[in-house]
């Protein structure tokens, strides 16, 4: 995973895990400074795929986990 081209490191901030085919990041407060442009590079048994969306949190909107895994899959249809 990165932002705005910068490798992110699994961290308190951001928790990525991969489970076979299924990559996930996570945000868990998500702030303003976290609005930008993230990709995701996985190879998986020779292939290589990428996923990129832009994320924008506005100051004072409350995100919580559910709701953003809720804009991602609608974006994933």
């Amino acid at each position: 995973w990165s932002k705005d081209g910068t490798p992110l490191t699994d961290s308190d901030r951001f928790q990525m895990v991969a489970n076979g085919g299924q990559f996930t990041l996570s945000i868990p407060v998500a702030l303003s400074t976290d609005s930008g442009c993230y990709q995701l590079v996985a190879e998986l048994n020779g292939a290589k795929e990428t996923a990129a969306f832009a994320l924008q949190i506005l100051p004072g909107e409350d995100v919580n986990q559910k709701d953003l895994q809720s804009i991602l899959d609608q974006h994933s249809e």
